[in-house]
């Protein structure tokens, strides 16, 4: 038996007591606390014996969330086409919803037990309890979504479940409903939950924060001093992921709705050490804190009071939501800060618009539904951390413009409107390639605004996360590289607020550059400049809401058929000349946006999907086209109030030249804009201006980078690139020489692969060009001929493709059991001068052809062939040149057939495959004509190569994933990106 030390202590339970007796608000939040519980134990409860499955738990046609009801195990039901779903994925849905829900309640029934001291509660939580530990060892450790559980899908969300059901049981253990021997049992239910957890690391990502916290609630439970040190203070721990995975201005790494799905988990583990006498709180790694972490989210508050839309975030997120105000109600109760104090008062009073759905990043953190934040609706969090005493203002810890230099966002705020760029950190997986993507609000109206992301389960997220699905430049359709940028131009002045960026590399040998300015009169100015080697067709895309008017515009099929672009709807085009007026109307407002055009610009209207939320409704977009080395887009645009003909100002925009505007307002003044050196502005007599940054230089090394050109005409295809990073010339060496480059030089050196410092062994490439350099390495093999005398699948080839190590499976939903499991053995070569053939010896101990969600979710095969220019070197996505294909065995008396994934992948028909199982698993043969892949290779050519195997032995997702160029260490499945992987890791065959 213990007294409670998890998330209260018997100090904080008087207190509690103690405010329930003077404050009447308080004592209505724990009323409805009381009743949530006090209604479970009356209706009753049941553990499921079943694990619970993610993901199918809203309406596809609607996007909206189910209504799974606890007390309504059979019914799954869409709030808007009214559809009550019945097949089994919502089933399994609800339980894992049941489970979580679960764990969560325990939290509320302990918060009534320690209040009441009513052993109605205990003996609630002690039957869920008695469950767990009955059906645990039985739940199967499988088919799991995002890591090894037993009761849900994903390791993080067994790890909610275990720290929420830890503080259930840690406030009601010392009730005698629970006896010494079932204490034990619990204790053990906990220990085994968490050594589940830990066999899955989930390194810097957001999820191992959740790991960390379950094993942490159980360490402080069970005593264990390593299970807890390595929570703290292990290498993926709370300690390192502050110091890590915290950016310089206090957001995670990830985006800001995972900055908010971060928070609960560290601030749990912050609450039960102080609980245990540790300080977390207070405590810096790398000069970051948890403090940070609640600061860093309100530089980039919106005017109406909602977070930015950045990355994998929800749309439109409210600060107004009880579970914001119960995590920084736990914040001003630890650091008792005025301004935290000030930020709750603010939110409480803030009428919220109740049109725009209420979400958060909660999700499976927190089940119970969404609710605007107020003293009298606290959840469990500010329940019991609350401090009454506030004695404050209202108002926002920021309110001015302000640079986010480690999440890269420049947000500027003058009077009611606001402006963000977004140029900096991409954010890891959760990052979508929107570099320069703007949001902006004027006159407190949203105009141009990121949607955030959809549902990860529907097809959608396709458009969501593509270069078209953001306020950017979009080069021939493409999506950006993930790059980050800097901005070199940030400005608070009289006239103006201004914030400028550029990226390198945003698309290859491509730069950018944004320059938003914001005014007083509800105006801003936005200017786009991109240069790259050759001619390309940029599109400039803003979407907004409304209706753009397009009156003159004609309807158009011709646009580019690239990612997301299909989800354009209506689409029309119209030849506009300088300082053409588009304007959007919503309601009784619009937005004018005068474009700068030169002589003519071509322009697109269309509709397409907009908050998330809402669809199917459609939303409207522009779309500004220019072509060529060196294009500029620049725009200046206002709030017109419909209802008051003084509000528009703006009677014609001019351009001058590249760099230079004139903007005509209708009492006949005049304002010059010039781009040329930052940003400068003459108006009404008066110039106000600010010039780009030169950044204080330090002495940089060479860079070195190491390729090989798939389309080299002579025998030197290795590529080794050196970059002078500096102002000044520097020397550096490459093999045994010596190499001057001039300031900023960036200079290519071609290699035959016989040369010095240049070996292949063992099967790999490696090029050691400089000794105090990390080598450049690559796997390898030769592509032999066979003559064909036998057919090619019967012949006894030498084998040089081999899949049988550790080092080639990715530590996926399980661990590789060795060869048995999945190895292959096998050979590429060239049984024609028309085609490249490959046969392959799969062992595999159960082979599942179908019944997977997805063909890749088979046991299958994908072949990757790069054949790509140069310029695509550092590019991680299946661009042009890359020919890609999923081999899918025959099935219910189907043969076997090819699943192109690549566009460039011609005339499948002509591929010859065959793909038979085996005793010991199944063999494939194929046959790929040259003309099917970009023609026929010469003597000595080398290609890009990859071969990948998924296997699935039960369920119905692939469990462990092998490459045969290798997998990185701690590896996971979600990596190789569903479909395809990263064209940088591929091996290299040889001619």
């Amino acid at each position: 038996m213990a007294k409670p030390h998890l998330f209260v202590n018997e100090v904080r339970i008087s207190k509690i007591r103690e405010y329930l007796e003077k404050y009447p608000w308080y004592k209505k939040s724990f009323t409805r606390i009381q009743k949530m519980c006090d209604e479970m134990i009356e209706k009753g409860f049941s553990v499921p014996d079943q694990k619970g499955y993610v993901f199918n738990d809203a309406c596809r046609a609607h996007n909206v969330s189910l209504v799974f009801d606890p007390y309504d195990k059979d019914n799954y039901i869409c709030p808007v086409c009214k559809v009550n779903f019945k097949d089994e994925p919502y089933r399994k849905a609800w339980i894992s919803f049941y489970h979580a829900w679960l764990s969560q309640m325990s939290v509320y029934l302990g918060i009534s037990y320690i209040v009441t001291s009513d052993n109605k509660y205990a003996n609630a939580i002690k039957e869920i309890l008695e469950k767990y530990i009955l059906y645990y060892p039985h739940y199967p450790n499988e088919d799991n979504e995002i890591g090894t559980t037993k009761i849900f899908q994903s390791t993080f969300m067994e790890s909610i479940w275990l720290c929420y059901i830890c503080a259930g049981y840690d406030m009601v253990n010392d009730s005698t409903v629970f006896s010494d021997e079932f204490r034990k049992k619990c204790l053990n239910l906990f220990k085994e939950s968490a050594e589940v957890i830990k066999d899955y690391d989930e390194s810097w990502n957001n999820r191992q924060a959740f790991n960390n916290s379950g094993m942490c609630a159980a360490a402080f439970l069970t005593n264990d001093d390593n299970l807890l040190n390595y929570s703290l203070y292990g290498k993926h721990g709370f300690a390192a992921h502050i110091g890590h995975s915290i950016l310089e201005d206090g957001l995670w790494y990830e985006g800001d709705n995972y900055h908010f799905a971060t928070v609960p988990a560290m601030v749990n583990i912050a609450t039960m050490c102080m609980y245990n006498g540790i300080d977390m709180f207070n405590k810096s790694f790398n000069k970051r804190s948890l403090k940070d972490m609640f600061y860093g989210p309100l530089k980039s508050l919106h005017p109406d009071g909602t977070f930015p839309s950045r990355k994998d975030s929800p749309y439109a997120n409210s600060i107004v939501n009880r579970w914001y105000c119960g995590l920084y109600e736990l914040a001003y109760g630890v650091y008792k800060d005025k301004s935290l104090a000030d930020f709750l008062n603010f939110t409480y009073d803030m009428k919220p618009d109740k049109s725009m759905p209420l979400s958060s990043a909660a999700g499976i953190m927190d089940i119970m539904k969404p609710a605007y934040g107020t003293r009298e609706e606290l959840d469990w969090r500010g329940f019991l951390s609350i401090e009454p005493e506030t004695h404050s203002d209202k108002g926002l810890p920021v309110t001015d413009s302000i640079n986010m230099t480690g999440t890269g966002l420049a947000v500027l705020r003058r009077k009611n409107s606001y402006l963000n760029l977004d140029y900096g950190h991409y954010g890891g997986g959760h990052g979508h390639p929107d570099r320069l993507n703007i949001t902006c609000f004027l006159h407190g109206k949203r105009w141009f605004t990121d949607y955030g992301t959809g549902n990860y389960y529907l097809d959608h997220l396709r458009y969501y996360r593509s270069t078209l699905g953001h306020n950017t430049i979009n080069q021939d359709g493409k999506r950006q590289s993930a790059v980050s940028g800097k901005c070199d131009l940030f400005y608070k002045g009289k006239l103006f607020d201004a914030a400028s960026a550029i990226i390198d590399e945003i698309y290859p040998n491509t730069t950018a550059r944004r320059t938003a300015i914001l005014f007083d009169n509800d105006m801003a100015f936005d200017y786009v400049l991109i240069e790259s080697d050759q001619n390309h067709v940029y599109h400039n895309v803003y979407h907004s809401f409304g209706k753009l008017n397009d009156d003159g515009y004609s309807d158009c099929e011709d646009i580019f058929e690239e990612e997301g672009y299909d989800f354009l709807h209506d689409v029309k085009t119209i030849l506009v000349k300088d300082g053409y007026n588009n304007k959007f109307t919503d309601g009784s407002s619009s937005m004018s946006m005068y474009a700068s055009a030169d002589l003519e610009m071509v322009q697109y209207s269309a509709y397409a999907y907009g908050p998330p939320k809402s669809i199917p409704k459609l939303f409207p977009l522009l779309i500004q086209q220019k072509e060529g080395k060196k294009v500029i887009f620049a725009n200046v645009y206002e709030h017109i109030d419909e209802k008051d003909i003084k509000s528009k100002k703006i009677v014609e925009f001019n351009t001058i030249n590249d760099y230079k505007y004139l903007v005509t307002f209708s009492d006949s003044s005049v304002m010059e804009i010039d781009i040329s050196e930052g940003v400068k502005i003459s108006y009404d007599g008066n110039t106000e201006s600010a010039v780009f940054k030169k950044e204080n230089e330090e002495d940089s090394e060479i860079s070195y980078e190491c390729w090989i050109d798939y389309n080299s005409i002579d025998d030197k295809p290795l590529c080794i690139g050196l970059r002078n990073n500096n102002s000044y010339e520097k020397t550096a060496l490459l093999f045994s020489e010596k190499v001057t480059l001039s300031p900023y030089e960036y200079k290519t050196f071609r290699n035959p692969l016989k040369g010095r410092g240049i070996s292949i062994q063992d099967g790999y490439l490696k090029v050691v060009y400089n000794k105090d350099k990390e080598p450049f390495v690559k796997k390898i093999i030769d592509v032999f001929k066979y003559d064909r005398s036998k057919p090619i699948n019967e012949a006894d080839h030498k084998k040089n493709i081999f899949i049988n190590h550790s080092s080639n499976f990715s530590r996926a939903e399980r661990h590789w059991q060795g060869k048995d499991d999945l190895s292959v053995e096998g050979s590429i070569f060239t049984s024609s001068e028309q085609s490249l053939s490959m046969v392959l010896h799969i062992k595999d101990n159960e082979v599942l052809f179908s019944g997977g969600k997805y063909d890749y979710d088979n046991d299958c095969v994908q072949i990757y062939i790069d054949r790509r220019d140069q310029c695509y070197r550092n590019v991680d996505t299946l661009t042009d040149g890359i020919y890609s294909m999923i081999l899918k065995g025959g099935v219910n008396g189907n043969v076997s057939k090819i699943i192109p994934m690549t566009k460039c992948l011609k005339d499948v028909s002509a591929i010859s495959l065959s793909m038979n199982k085996t005793i010991q698993g199944y063999d494939v043969c194929i046959d790929i004509p040259f003309h099917c892949i970009g023609g026929r290779p010469s003597i000595g050519d080398i290609w890009g190569f990859d071969v990948v195997l998924s296997d699935r032995d039960s369920g119905v997702r692939r469990e462990l994933i092998a490459y045969w160029s290798g997998a990185l260490v701690g590896e996971r499945t979600y990596m190789c990106g569903e479909t395809d992987h990263d064209p940088r890791r591929y091996g290299l065959i040889r001619f």
